[in-house]
């Protein structure tokens, strides 16, 4: 007798949400994204002020509105809120070694967010010593991992925000150069994309997340569209 498939997949484990709690709705987009990236991690990378927290708060909430448990690292402190729900777990702390305890010893959620992993790197790896140079980029794969081995276990999605290697010294940079922080934790993340400012003025600023890796748009698909005013965040799917 054949024994039955213990592989539950995303969607199933939603309609289970949605039986246990009728009221809730799951997102469109937390579907959608499901079938990109699947039980598995994928990375936002981008400059300063493109959107990239906003949009990772956003999706936070699209999550816990659905039912869905969320943890969320913050190690930069960039939202203007932080996010106040009963699914979200929020945790705050810019020191590297307590990130590295915290990702070590990840609860079962359906969304991790690390927001960010580049900035607590370079802030340590800027006054280490030689060995602890090396060490620290061997650890951020090794967080980009155990992520990636939590995604697996809880049948979960995990969200790395990142920054791009810096353009300084180069009289010309490509999309190739403005690769995200840490190449090795590259081949970690399943899908990999980039924000960039699409306009921007005293009282708004336009964002779009366009696909930098992708295994299903390849490079260049234009995903989200985010608007900041002082209204608040508004994002647009546009898959």
């Amino acid at each position: 007798m054949d024994k039955p498939d213990s592989t539950q997949t995303l969607i199933e484990s939603l309609k289970k949400e949605e039986r246990k709690e009728e009221k809730k709705q799951i997102s469109e987009v937390v579907k959608k994204i499901y079938s990109i990236v699947g039980y598995d991690t994928f990375m936002i990378f981008g400059p300063t002020g493109s959107g990239k927290s906003s949009f990772a708060l956003w999706l936070a909430h699209q999550f816990a509105e659905s039912g869905l448990k969320v943890w969320y690292l913050d190690s930069e402190r960039n939202l203007s809120r932080p996010p106040k729900h009963e699914n979200i777990q929020y945790i705050y702390t810019p020191i590297f070694n307590e990130i590295y305890a915290y990702i070590q010893n990840l609860p079962k959620a359906h969304l991790y967010i690390i927001d960010s992993i580049g900035i607590p790197v370079l802030a340590a790896y800027s006054e280490a010593n030689m060995y602890e140079k090396g060490s620290m980029l061997l650890k951020m794969v090794t967080m980009a991992n155990y992520l990636k081995i939590a995604t697996f276990r809880n049948k979960a999605m995990a969200l790395i925000i990142n920054q791009p290697v810096s353009p300084y010294g180069k009289e010309k940079t490509s999309e190739e150069d403005l690769r995200p922080l840490g190449s090795k934790a590259l081949f970690l993340s399943k899908e990999i994309w980039r924000t960039y400012i699409v306009d921007t003025n005293p009282t708004r600023t336009v964002c779009s997340i366009k696909t930098w890796r992708s295994r299903k748009y390849g490079r260049g698909k234009e995903l989200f569209r985010i608007e900041i005013s002082d209204q608040g965040v508004t994002v647009k799917p546009l898959i």
